[in-house]
């Protein structure tokens, strides 16, 4: 999900106020993030978590820092540690969306920090092979996403229901929830995109229930999809993939003809 800081316009330090010190040490954070330096971003984001804390940030900021810190955290191998700074960050932002008082405006961005926070929760579950606490995790992040009018991110977010099924090997209901997402990618701006990733993880749930029919229709859809959205990876991984099918049907076939000499 989205979660970036945005970059503050250049100031002296000395007129910097803690909102400007906040916002850009999430930047260099994730900076140190991006570039795979975990400890250090692990440093930058646990000193901007307690700068967070001094200055009384408001949910909507701290509930960001929380979630970056939680992706250091993990980054880090420290499970427990960032599902404890992720349920902090839901826990802020859901007392402040009891608040009768919340604007309009504040409260879509109450709601948003949610969506992302439960999102990132259940990736992490998932990581953890914790199917049921993901599930649920997750679930809630749909339901935030939705009620903000997200379709996108939404479906994005049905996608990792639909993985968490499949290594829980239910696969059945994993391509319940994954046909459920595809119709709901017609209302997405990154249709093409969404809708290959899809037909992709229906292929592996058709694949581990042994139809290879059906695995090697999303297979061909995905491929379809993703020639149309341009996605070149995925492309190649697909060619590959529906490469090894064919040969492999190639080889049984011959084995099969093989076999009729004997008969």
């Amino acid at each position: 999900m989205a979660h970036q800081a945005s970059k503050s316009a250049v100031q002296p330090m000395n007129k910097l106020t803690p909102a400007d010190v906040v916002m850009r040490s999430l930047q260099s954070g994730q900076d140190a993030l991006d570039s795979g330096d975990a400890e250090q971003a692990l440093r930058i984001l646990s000193s901007v978590n307690e700068l967070c804390k001094k200055s009384e940030a408001p949910p909507t900021v701290h509930g960001l820092t929380l979630r970056m810190l939680g992706d250091a955290l993990l980054a880090n191998g420290m499970y427990d540690e960032s599902r404890a700074a992720l349920k902090q960050g839901i826990a802020m932002n859901e007392n402040a969306e009891k608040n009768p008082q919340l604007p309009a405006f504040l409260l879509k961005d109450v709601q948003g920090r949610l969506a992302d926070l439960y999102a990132a929760l259940g990736e992490l579950e998932r990581k953890t092979e914790n199917f049921k606490q993901s599930l649920s995790a997750l679930r809630k992040a749909v339901e935030y996403f939705e009620n903000l009018d997200n379709p996108d991110f939404g479906v994005a977010t049905l996608h990792r229901v639909g993985l968490v099924l499949i290594q829980k090997g239910d696969y059945k209901d994993a391509i319940k929830e994954l046909e459920e997402a595809a119709l709901k990618s017609e209302k997405c701006d990154a249709q093409d995109r969404l809708l290959a990733a899809n037909y992709r993880h229906q292929a592996d749930a058709y694949e581990a229930l042994g139809d290879m029919d059906k695995n090697k229709e999303m297979l061909e859809r995905s491929l379809a999809t993703a020639t149309a959205g341009g996605d070149a990876n995925l492309i190649e991984e697909l060619n590959a993939k529906l490469s090894i099918g064919d040969n492999s049907a190639e080889e049984e076939n011959k084995a099969a003809a093989g076999d009729d000499v004997f008969l």
